[in-house]
């Protein structure tokens, strides 16, 4: 993410430099961004296009003369991403493997009402600038309007990659709304209070807590009422991490294991360890091996019939005990590791 967030503030810094000094180099390096960012994400030069575009329209708005010269060079930057566009889109619909990826990458954007609550500071802080717009009238200014609004219309829009649409939206929200607190609301409560000129930035502190609020509140009241009533809730059982650091220490990490989703994150993320079925986005055929290890562990199918069937460990622990707490293992299971309410058990024959 951090790379992806360099390149598209990279590509969109070199093309307000070429509006400066219009010169080959920096259309070469937007170009040169623009490829090494569908390496990382396909979709990530969508962004700064926008931006881009956002920009050139609010050129336009403001001089009443279109940007010729820029809008061509944006689009030829714009044509130099199309053939790895072309190759990602072939690859993604033509490769099996692909083609199950992106069918279960799916991210869609939370409902309406709580993207308002999330981001509900902002849109405050953005208020009097749009009952006084005059503040946005400028090329960057505008881009930035346009980006926050054309972010928000696709991440509705019916298709795969909804929330991804919305990465780092408090970007423009953070600069429009300084915008408004430095050349609206900081000037307005400096002539309302009457302060001295070089006491006006101590106003930034109450704001600062205003829009901090709700990371306070969480931090706060989650910390001291909430945690210590629901530890459960919020944590893992720590005997899934001794039994995992058994696993690490007793196991080739090639080892496949098989458990629930949720012990699979934890035994991939703290030992390394292969699993059967973990991150939705991340494991082919995710539904179906789901409900496979739902299906075994309520005793309704062997491992044999499990696919791929290279398992070599079985995991039950609290998850599977809630998922099939009548599971009887089969014949073929030796007992490994027996502690704190968490069973191991070796695959005889596995490889």
């Amino acid at each position: 993410f951090t790379a992806v967030i360099t390149g598209q503030i990279g590509l969109v810094l070199l093309f307000l430099q070429y509006r400066r000094q219009p010169r080959v180099a920096y259309l070469v390096g937007m170009a040169v961004l623009g490829l090494l960012l569908q390496t990382i994400q396909p979709f990530a030069p969508l962004i700064p296009f926008i931006l881009l575009a956002g920009i050139l329209l609010g050129d336009w708005v403001t001089t009443k003369s279109f940007p010729k010269k820029d809008t061509i060079a944006v689009g030829l930057v714009g044509l130099a991403q199309l053939p790895l566009l072309a190759y990602n889109y072939w690859v993604i619909s033509s490769d099996p493997f692909w083609q199950v990826f992106a069918s279960q990458a799916l991210t869609p954007s939370p409902h309406l009402f709580y993207l308002f609550l999330g981001f509900f500071w902002f849109w405050l802080l953005l208020l009097p600038g749009l009952l006084r717009p005059k503040i946005f009238f400028t090329p960057k200014r505008i881009g930035l309007l346009v980006w926050v609004i054309m972010a928000l219309l696709l991440a509705y829009v019916p298709w795969q990659m909804q929330r991804r649409i919305l990465f780092y939206y408090t970007l423009p929200l953070a600069i429009l709304s300084g915008l408004v607190i430095r050349d609206q609301l900081s000037p307005w409560l400096s002539n309302r209070l009457r302060l001295k000129k070089e006491h006006k930035n101590i106003l930034l502190v109450p704001l600062i807590v205003l829009v901090g609020f709700t990371n306070l509140y969480i931090i706060f009241v989650h910390t001291n009422y909430q945690l210590p009533a629901f530890q459960m809730h919020y944590y893992h059982p720590v005997s899934i991490a001794r039994a995992i650091s058994w696993l690490e220490q007793h196991t080739d990490p090639d080892a496949v294991l098989l458990s629930t989703p949720d012990t699979a994150l934890l035994a991939a993320v703290q030992g390394g360890q292969m699993v059967f079925v973990a991150h939705p986005d991340e494991t082919v055929h995710y539904s179906k091996r789901v409900s496979q290890v739902k299906d075994f562990f309520n005793n309704q199918i062997s491992l044999s019939e499990m696919e791929p069937a290279n398992l070599e460990w079985v995991f039950y622990g609290p998850y599977e005990q809630a998922l099939g707490p009548d599971f009887q293992p089969p014949p073929n299971l030796r007992l490994a590791y027996q502690q704190d309410g968490i069973t191991i058990y070796a695959i005889s024959g596995a490889p």
